[in-house]
């Protein structure tokens, strides 16, 4: 299960499964676009992907962020910032990397405070299929050490 690793720096910080040998790291905002950029790693592949956001009100006045992927295995920005781009070779290999981002980001949230924010707050998109917290089993505001 993915949780919030809290480092002396912020840029450090990650969102980890310690089980799977899987993580994924901030990298940075995508210039004046409500997006970010991180890198994804397994084992010793890394992947950067760049992500969209939008923030929605809710019919009772809640708020909540929509996040969708926007690139995945390349990102300029990522290279940027020393991630090289990765070749996915199939589209299950990249279906299953993309589910492992699915599933830490609602973790990772705004920024690195999915753990404090209320079930359903950060939700993804991947495939026309939402996802938050709870579809992976995580309750809210019990992920970081």
């Amino acid at each position: 299960m993915f949780r919030i690793e809290r480092a002396a720096s912020a840029s450090d910080h990650k969102i980890i499964d310690d089980e799977r040998g899987v993580w994924i790291q901030f990298l940075g905002s995508r210039g004046l676009s409500r997006g970010h950029v991180f890198k994804l790693v397994v084992g010793e592949t890394v992947i950067p992907f760049e992500t969209e956001r939008d923030y929605i009100e809710d019919a009772d006045g809640a708020a909540h962020q929509l996040t969708r992927f926007v690139a995945f295995g390349l990102s300029p920005a990522a290279g940027l910032r020393g991630v090289a781009p990765y070749v996915i070779t199939s589209p299950v290999e990249r279906r299953t990397y993309k589910l492992l981002a699915t599933e830490a980001l609602p973790v990772f949230g705004d920024i690195y405070d999915g753990d404090s924010r209320p079930e359903g707050f950060a939700r993804v998109e991947l495939d026309g299929v939402i996802y938050t917290l709870a579809s992976f089993g995580h309750p809210s505001g019990s992920t970081s050490h």
